[in-house]
């Protein structure tokens, strides 16, 4: 080193690395919490899918009237735990809520249901509510 000048740059290279550092950490902080949350909503929405599947394959119209014993609104709301990640060594709650309600068509004689699917999750962001829909159809 040759005078004070060195000294002075050295510390403006040291303040200039660490402020580049602190920016990576954050950057990296924000992209796992970023892929965190699109864990939680995919598998909300891969459960949502699942239970819609599952009302796509009941062929007993008794089993989604309002109303009825069997019927499978009976059985909803529920908690239901998904493994995930690596090793399915992780695992969410979501709340899953099923409703079903007439759907009528003037002039047509099919029954028509809809069945909409809320799913939630404590982790999601701003109470967001994963919601769907399938509309079942009987001909009488």
């Amino acid at each position: 080193m040759n005078d004070y000048s060195d000294i002075i740059y050295l510390m403006g290279a040291m303040i200039i690395f660490s402020m580049l550092s602190l920016n990576v950490s954050h950057f990296f902080r924000i992209n796992e919490q970023f892929q965190y949350q699109n864990e939680i909503e995919y598998n909300g929405v891969a459960l949502a899918q699942d239970i819609i599947e599952e009302v796509r394959w009941i062929s007993d119209p008794d089993r989604i009237t309002n109303g009825n014993q069997d019927c499978i609104c009976n059985d909803y709301p529920q908690t239901i735990t998904r493994e995930f990640g690596p090793g399915q060594n992780n695992s969410l709650d979501f709340t899953v809520d099923l409703t079903i309600t007439d759907v009528s068509v003037p002039g047509s004689n099919a029954v028509n249901k809809r069945i909409e699917v809320m799913v939630t999750n404590e982790y999601l962001p701003d109470n967001q509510v994963i919601e769907m829909e399938y509309i079942k159809s009987y001909i009488e």
